[in-house]
């Protein structure tokens, strides 16, 4: 027991550590080629605080465990919104994001989590839920694409609607990182490969350690591994907080989670064999799903999140996990 605590403890340490390199690397190696910095946040800085679930989740369904690969995107953005939100806001408070942002993120992310609830509790995730959600991915990128050659970063600053998009980390300034090219390259790749042992890591422990305690494998993905792989988001969403940057916080949650479920979500479909867990399509799916919603409706009419909403989001999370039955 004591081999899988050590181990696990290391597949997280190296999720963490590999998340924050391959999203510095990436990002950096973009702006050696001009690439525009919003869309370096949404695309590349985005796909990279999701590397761990999805490093997770493929390396689970690869060994068999469906509930840990499953479990570890739902319990994932669950844990984003009720954890890492309410964490956020209530230690930092009077957290402002720009209604637009909101709409458009958060708008895209009930979606995301309302597809994947019709997914599980129709077909199942199959390939063809996994082509119409990377389709989707597609063309949530495309938008925001388009919208950032309309407003710029500086101008969005300047007119106080917060230059961060919900790419699941900040956007990239033009200064800090990596200023070499052969660095930033090498962070990439190192990340990279920090992040797929520390996915390994994590999942064997994980199936070890639900075996030992006699808990399900999609218990153990909901909570241990889906926290253990958003230490990225909570990384990112605490330290921009700290900085001021507040809608930079809010859109790593928001948009951490359209990436967690459409594009993980769509990759994983096509290896799935389509039986997802009772549990996860009853219980966890929807709950990802409201709250989507609560996040939506608790940030919406002050365009804020503040110490009481966050307190308010960090309740719920208690509650879900208090009343998780060990299945």
């Amino acid at each position: 027991m004591i081999e899988m605590l050590i181990l696990l403890a290391a597949g997280v340490a190296l999720l963490g550590a590999g998340g924050h390199y391959l999203v510095e690397g990436a990002a950096s190696t973009a702006r050696r080629f001009s690439v525009s910095p919003l869309f370096i946040g949404i695309a590349l800085v985005g796909l990279g605080t999701s590397a761990p679930e999805l490093a997770t989740s493929l390396t689970a369904l690869s060994q068999g465990s469906e509930g840990i690969a499953l479990g570890n995107i739902v319990g994932s953005n669950i844990a984003n919104i009720l954890l890492v939100g309410g964490a956020t806001g209530l230690f930092f408070g009077a957290l402002t994001i720009a209604r637009s942002q909101l709409l458009r993120d958060g708008g895209f992310g009930v979606i995301a989590a309302g597809l994947m609830v019709l997914a599980l509790s129709t077909t199942g995730l199959v390939a063809p839920w996994g082509v119409a959600f990377l389709l989707l991915i597609s063309a949530y990128l495309f938008i925001c694409f388009k919208q950032e050659r309309v407003a710029p970063v500086g101008a969005a600053m300047a007119s106080g609607g917060g230059g961060p998009v919900a790419g699941g980390a900040p956007p990239v300034e033009d200064h800090g990182g990596y200023s070499s090219l052969m660095v930033a390259s090498f962070a990439t790749l190192g990340g990279l490969i920090a992040v797929l042992a520390g996915a390994r890591f994590t999942t064997e422990a994980a199936i070890a350690i639900s075996d030992y305690l006699g808990w399900s494998e999609t218990v153990v993905g909901l909570t241990i591994v889906a926290v253990g792989t958003s230490l990225p988001e909570i990384a990112a969403s605490f330290a921009a907080a700290f900085r001021g940057m507040a809608s930079m916080a809010l859109g790593n949650i928001l948009g951490s989670n359209i990436f967690n479920m459409l594009l993980i979500g769509g990759a994983i479909a096509f290896a799935s064999s389509g039986d997802a867990p009772r549990d996860i399509v009853q219980l966890d799916a929807p709950v990802a799903l409201g709250a989507a919603i609560l996040l939506l409706l608790v940030v919406y009419p002050r365009s804020r999140l503040g110490a009481f909403t966050g307190a308010f989001l960090l309740a719920g999370y208690a509650l879900y996990i208090a009343l998780m039955p060990i299945r």
